[in-house]
């Protein structure tokens, strides 16, 4: 069992893509394309956030799940679509690496879109809490839509602003006695760590060495890595899908986080301090950065695979 904080509503920092239509208490959409949907699961309890407001708790019922589409607005300069609109300034629009434009490029993908119910249970929460008073029980520092929050942390807290979230999150538990253990689920454990490997394994499939002068590969995106580096981080992919493939091996010991990546880390974090300032240099960081947090991810999943 997990808790999440869900942001239905509000103003968007970013505009990669278009607001859902989401029920603030009835249901909740996403897409494949928005970290953690895989980890959403049926009686998981959900904490919803309109807007810089808590409204509610409840536990997801039901998910459903279709084929669809995704339209995404992109920066011409870099492919990132962590984009947003400035109504006083021109260019209006500016991406997260600093590049700025008159208006991005539209970027047509195939998604699974999800629906989340989760109705039966729903409590408000009066009163709605700033949902701020959450940030020192998420579970990582990450910005996301699908937040994970440390239940132990949230319970034991003793900040008077979260006692009516605290009090209706114990009679959630209380109404659904297999949430309330608190033990750790090697399965849960297992799956986020091949949930991470699958988003690395699914960037880099789209990449290319900065030394690979394959034609065939010249639509894809340049690494800030060479052949050599590249190689030995698809060998220990390799070597973590099997171990993952045999969980009973990987829980037995703590898994430490792999030379080999934690010096890839170490190398694309270099990189990006020393980035120049020019378009191109700007595009090659934020590829780095987003290599950089797939591998950070995949990092910390594996920590978690201890007995």
């Amino acid at each position: 069992m997990k808790i999440w904080m869900l942001t239905i509503t509000g103003r968007k920092k970013y505009w990669g893509n278009e607001q859902y239509g989401n029920d603030p208490i009835r249901s909740y959409s996403y897409d494949s394309l928005v970290q953690n949907h895989k980890a959403l699961a049926i009686n998981d309890i959900i904490i919803i956030r309109e807007g810089e407001r808590l409204t509610g708790l409840s536990t997801i019922d039901q998910i459903h799940q279709k084929a669809g589409y995704k339209e995404l607005n992109e920066c011409p300069v870099c492919r990132s679509n962590r984009v947003r609109f400035r109504r006083t300034i021109k260019p209006h629009w500016k991406c997260a690496y600093g590049h700025q434009f008159d208006a991005p490029e539209k970027a047509v993908r195939n998604v699974v879109v999800y629906d989340a119910k989760f109705e039966e249970q729903y409590r408000e929460l009066t009163p709605n809490i700033d949902w701020r008073r959450l940030r020192s029980h998420f579970s990582n520092k990450s910005a996301l839509s699908i937040r994970n929050v440390s239940l132990q942390s949230l319970l034991k807290s003793n900040d008077i602003e979260l006692r009516p979230l605290q009090l209706i999150l114990r009679r959630l538990l209380d109404e659904n006695p297999a949430n309330s253990g608190g033990q750790k689920d090697p399965k849960s454990a297992i799956y986020n760590a091949k949930n991470a490997l699958g988003e690395l394994v699914d960037f880099l499939e789209g990449c290319r060495a900065s030394d690979d002068t394959d034609p065939r590969n010249g639509n894809k995106l340049e690494l800030p890595i060479d052949t050599v580096q590249l190689t030995a981080l698809w060998s220990e992919i390799e070597v973590i899908r099997d171990q993952l493939d045999k969980p009973e091996a990987v829980l037995q010991n703590s898994k430490e986080p792999s030379f080999v990546m934690q010096q890839t880390k170490n190398f694309l974090s270099e990189f990006i301090k020393g980035a120049g300032k020019t378009a191109g240099a700007l595009a090659a960081a934020g590829i780095a950065a987003k290599l950089f947090g797939l591998l950070d991810a995949i990092i910390l999943a594996l920590k978690m695979l201890t007995p």
